[in-house]
C-alpha cells in the first residue's frame, strides 16, 4: 500500500485501535494522475504537508513533482512535470526536481521542498513558481549564503514561527538553518562523522538524519533514522535524545528507558 496516503482518526471512545481510510490513490497502483482523489495516482509519495486551510502537498518521489490536493479531494500537480528529472525553476511543469522527499509550508501557502537528489532546497509559491533558494547542486556541506551552499542529500525539511528553515542532511550527518537573510548554516552534527553524540553544535552526532519537524514548542525533532532515535534540539543546537535506546526493535516504554 505504499502508493497512498493515509487519514489516520483516532477514535478511543468507539473502539480500541485506529480507523485507517485512503483519501487519495488507489491500492497497489502506481502512477501520476491527477483528478479526484479517489482516481487519482502517487508515484512513491514521501514528504507531507498541511496548510492552515486544509490543503494537502505531497513530495511525489518518483514522478519528480510535488502535488497538492484540496480540501474536497482534487489533486493537481503543483509543480514539476511527471518522470521528467531536472534541476531548472520555472512555473509550474516548467520547473524539474530529482526525487523530492521533504516538503514542508508556511502560512503564505509558499511550499519547501528539500529536493534530495539535486541537494537543493526550493521554494514553491501558490502560483506554481519554483526557486532555488539554497544549494548549489553540488554534493558537500559549505555554509554561507543559499546559492553558493552545499548538501548532501537533504531530507527533513521545516519552519519555525520566525521562518528560519531547519534541514536534516541525510548523508552528511548534520542539521542546516536557512536563515530569513538566505543564510546556510551547520548548527549540530559532525560533517560526515556518524554517531550517538549528545552535545551543542558540532559537538553533536546523528546517522543519517532523515526526519525533521519544529514543534510548537519552537523545539526541533528529528528522526535520527541509521541510529534508531528520535532526537531534540534546540533552536541553539543543543542536541538531547528524547527516545530509543539506539537498537532496532518495537518495544514500548517511558522515552530512553
Amino acid at each position: 500500500m505504499r502508493f497512498l496516503i493515509f487519514l489516520i482518526f483516532l477514535i478511543p471512545t468507539l473502539m480500541p485501535a485506529q480507523l485507517v481510510i485512503t483519501i487519495a490513490g488507489q491500492p497497489e497502483v502506481e502512477g501520476h494522475v491527477d483528478g479526484p482523489a479517489t482516481k487519482a495516482l502517487f508515484n512513491n509519495p514521501h514528504g507531507l504537508a498541511v496548510d492552515k486551510n486544509g490543503v494537502t502537498y505531497t513530495a511525489d518521489r518518483w514522478s519528480h513533482t510535488i502535488r497538492k490536493m484540496t480540501p474536497d479531494g482534487e489533486v493537481t500537480t503543483l509543480a514539476g512535470a511527471n518522470e521528467l528529472i531536472g534541476g531548472q525553476d520555472g512555473q509550474g511543469d516548467e520547473a524539474r526536481f530529482y526525487e523530492p522527499w521533504g516538503i514542508a509550508v508556511d502560512d503564505n501557502g509558499n511550499v519547501f521542498v528539500a529536493d534530495t537528489r539535486n541537494n537543493k532546497i526550493r521554494k514553491i509559491t501558490p502560483d506554481g513558481t519554483v526557486t532555488t533558494i539554497a544549494g548549489t547542486g553540488n554534493f558537500g556541506t559549505s555554509d554561507g549564503y543559499g546559492p553558493n551552499a552545499t548538501f548532501g542529500n537533504p531530507t527533513g525539511i521545516d519552519l519555525d514561527d520566525e521562518g528560519n528553515i531547519y534541514v536534516a542532511d541525510h548523508l552528511t550527518h548534520i542539521i542546516r538553518k536557512i536563515d530569513t537573510d538566505g543564510n546556510v548554516s551547520t548548527i549540530a552534527g559532525t560533517p560526515y562523522l556518524t554517531g550517538w553524540v549528545d552535545g551543542t553544535g558540532r559537538n553533536a552526532q546523528f546517522h543519517r538524519p532523515y526526519g525533521l519537524h519544529v514543534g510548537q514548542d519552537g523545539m526541533i525533532y528529528i528522526a535520527d533514522e541509521w541510529n534508531h532515535l528520535i532526537r531534540k534540539m534546540t533552536p541553539e543546537g543543543a542536541v538531547t535524545t528524547l527516545a530509543g535506546i539506539g537498537q532496532v526493535g518495537s518495544q514500548n516504554g517511558f522515552s530512553s528507558e
